[in-house]
């Protein structure tokens, strides 16, 4: 549980920050509105694609750094390895500013896979 917790963070940190609706830049920040914003759908449609086993999609979806460190072949070994390719739902718990300055997000929760088993999740953007 805790490899797929800790997977799904790596991952998460790849995703573009060119998806994002606003937010991010300069000294101090409002506080991050997520349940108003898009990140929501953004993290549950990464999530998705890979429950559904659309590794191209999801990969695709992942930000520059994910293309430069690792292939389409890696991204998919490690979602299977990682056991992130089970069907399933995130229920989005939290989120908030993640780093200082306002320049990333990050979204909590709990996935739950069709299987019964379920962990945290966390996802910074």
């Amino acid at each position: 549980m805790r490899k797929a917790s800790i997977g799904l963070i790596l991952l998460s940190l790849l995703i573009s920050p060119l998806v994002w609706a606003g937010g991010g830049g300069g000294g101090k920040s409002a506080r991050f509105d997520w349940k108003n914003s898009s990140i929501i759908k953004v993290a549950d449609d990464f999530a998705a694609a890979i429950a559904k086993k659309d590794y191209a999609a999801a990969y695709n979806m992942g930000g520059q750094t994910l293309r430069k460190v690792r292939t389409l072949d890696e991204f998919k070994a490690d979602m299977k390895k990682w056991r992130f390719d089970r069907a399933g739902k995130v229920e989005w718990t939290n989120g908030n500013n993640a780093l200082p300055g306002g320049n990333g997000f990050k979204l909590m929760g709990t996935y739950s896979a069709d299987d019964g088993e379920a962990y945290k999740v966390y996802m910074h953007f």
